[in-house]
């Protein structure tokens, strides 16, 4: 599901990403690269759009801090950090775009 979710992501359909991510944990809820990649996306989403911000950013912090207990990549590791460094940052100030390749 973490692959299919990276497809819907690079065509833009970030709720069917979100979805298929969310599929993805309930499945292996151990996957820190799926629970990365949702907090990466509901960062972008919670920058792009002002509607429901916080409850998004309430889940940025709530899947980095899950993928806290997973094992994690160099390469996850190095994300969390990242979006850790993120959401200490104005939202104005985080960077426009994709803020990273979605984890496999």
């Amino acid at each position: 599901m973490n692959r299919m979710a990276i497809r819907h992501y690079m065509a833009g359909k970030y709720g069917q990403a979100m979805r298929c991510l969310n599929m993805a944990i309930e499945y292996n809820p151990h996957s820190g690269a799926a629970m990365l990649n949702l907090a990466q996306l509901y960062l972008e989403v919670a920058r792009d759009q002002s509607d429901r911000r916080d409850e998004r950013l309430t889940m940025v912090k709530r899947f980095i801090k899950l993928s806290l207990r997973a094992q994690l990549s160099e390469m996850a590791k190095i994300r969390q950090h990242e979006l850790f460094s993120y959401l200490k940052l104005p939202l104005d100030e985080i960077p426009k775009g994709s803020l990273g390749v979605l984890l496999r």
